[in-house]
């Protein structure tokens, strides 16, 4: 990644575990999965602060599917400061 401003993070998310995938804000850029991790606090915070190191010139955007699962996720970013999109399916 170079001098991207914008990564986007979608999670699906489970009452167990969130799948997990991202992508650049590059034209033509490919999404890659990152895998799956726990739908918990310190798991989804956990997940965030590696993206945060990882891509630190990025502004993070996590992107989550409309269910009661995904009230876990939004609370706990919500409360990180970080930019949330909620997807209506």
């Amino acid at each position: 990644m170079y001098k991207h401003n914008i990564l986007f993070i979608g999670l699906d998310t489970h009452k167990i575990s969130t799948e997990v995938a991202h992508i650049e804000d590059q034209r033509g850029a490919k999404p890659i999965h990152y895998g799956k991790v726990k739908t918990t606090k310190a798991a989804i915070t956990k997940l965030a602060r590696q993206y945060q190191s990882k891509y630190p010139q990025a502004t993070l955007h996590f992107v989550y599917e409309a269910s009661p699962c995904g009230y876990c996720c939004t609370s706990n970013l919500i409360l990180g400061f970080f930019t949330l999109f909620n997807v209506n399916m």
